[in-house]
């Protein structure tokens, strides 16, 4: 009988692999949110759907907008992402970003009742176990982008969901409630009292997103979740600076941080972070949006790569920083695949299978799950890399 195999490409996809950094509302399958959009008579911008997430802003869009970047930049879009704007590409990477917002709002907006969530969290649980081997996935959802849906209802419909993919897929879903920083402090923690309100075992912790300007204004909504005894993570130094990833941890106490990729220009901070073990949950090819926007989106997910890109992920991992890779908004054109992720992070970085695999189980280790539920999921996990690496154990050590 003839052994099969795998190349490393087809390794890195059979790999199995945990994430802690997808939001449901972009992660669903395109044809999926169409066919919800149509049931419920909710506009979309477009119901084909090889077009519906994209975010390109198109050179027509851009030149528009970069007449005016002398006069309106400085005020507004630059400080709101705490960024400078030197160049044309860093203009048209936070215009990108934007664009990418607005079309993230419009797609929320299909869900509308607990059968449609059930729908989402399940084919989005399920496309990834198909495409990527996903195991265990933490997953945001955005209460506050849904206004006319009671929280209960959210909830209650995508824990069917998550209960329905397990039994068909074998995968493990979790939920984080996410935080709108655009909305009022008042109403995050009008948030958080509903989250510790109607607590299940699904619910993980507690997130916020959008806006990195005012994190301190949010801090009564993650005591309220703390005292509860839910952890904390949030969207910090992605497009703001690296205080907003300090404040992040010293002021809402959040023990995960989401990107983060600013903080490579704090040595100080950075130490910090390493010493109190925050884990960062990073997107490859997102990175590479923001830090390199003429680089993005990346070429097809091969090995070897048909160009090597410089992440910050790269400068994380070099100093000794605790991360993971995940997918963020993986039905979004120029996203991909948590496998995607893996072969254009190994592909870019050089690192061999024994690298990749041990990303891998750094998931497991940043997941919010009691040590007896980590040991078991990692031992899963060298039990299908030993099948697929033909040996009884991974060689990880971990």
């Amino acid at each position: 009988m003839t052994e099969t195999v795998l190349d490393d490409t087809s390794y890195l996809r059979a790999l199995p692999k945990a994430e802690l950094h997808c939001h449901l509302e972009g992660s669903v399958p395109a044809a999926t949110m169409i066919e919800l959009a149509r049931r419920n008579g909710a506009p979309l911008p477009t119901y084909d759907a090889a077009e519906l997430y994209q975010v390109d802003i198109g050179e027509d869009e851009f030149q528009r907008l970069a007449e005016h970047m002398p006069s309106w930049i400085g005020q507004g879009f630059a400080r709101k992402y705490q960024r400078r704007i030197d160049t044309p590409d860093d203009f048209y990477g936070l215009a990108v970003f934007e664009s990418f917002l607005e079309r993230f709002d419009q797609v929320c907006g299909v869900l509308q009742t607990a059968e449609d969530f059930s729908r989402a969290a399940y084919d989005s649980l399920i496309t990834a176990a198909d495409q990527a081997n996903v195991r265990y996935r933490e997953m945001f959802f955005h209460p506050m982008n849904h206004p006319g849906v009671s929280y209960r209802t959210m909830v209650d419909g995508l824990i069917d969901g998550i209960r329905a993919a397990a039994v068909d897929r074998r995968v493990i879903g979790r939920l984080i409630p996410a935080i709108n920083r655009d909305c009022s402090a008042a109403a995050a923690a009008a948030l958080a009292q509903q989250v510790v309100s109607y607590r299940t075992d699904e619910i993980a912790g507690l997130a916020s997103d959008y806006d990195e300007e005012h994190l301190p204004a949010f801090r009564e909504a993650y005591e309220i979740a703390a005292k509860a005894g839910l952890p904390g993570t949030a969207h910090a130094g992605e497009y703001g600076t690296a205080q907003s990833i300090a404040e992040a941890i010293d002021i809402l106490g959040c023990t995960r941080i989401d990107h983060g990729y600013a903080i490579t220009t704090d040595a100080d901070l950075t130490q910090r972070a390493i010493e109190a073990g925050i884990h960062f949950t990073c997107i490859f090819s997102w990175s590479i949006a923001i830090t390199q926007p003429a680089c993005w989106p990346l070429d097809p997910p091969a090995l070897p790569p048909s160009r090597r890109v410089t992440s910050p992920v790269a400068a994380m991992l070099d100093a000794g920083m605790s991360i993971s890779l995940s997918s963020d908004d993986p039905a979004f054109d120029g996203f991909g695949s948590l496998a995607d992720e893996y072969v254009w992070a190994a592909g870019s970085l050089e690192f061999d299978r024994a690298r990749m695999t041990e990303l891998s189980l750094a998931a497991i280790d940043g997941a919010w799950l009691d040590e007896t539920d980590k040991t078991a999921l990692r031992q899963e996990f060298r039990n299908e890399i030993g099948t697929l690496t033909g040996t009884t154990a991974c060689d990880s050590g971990r």
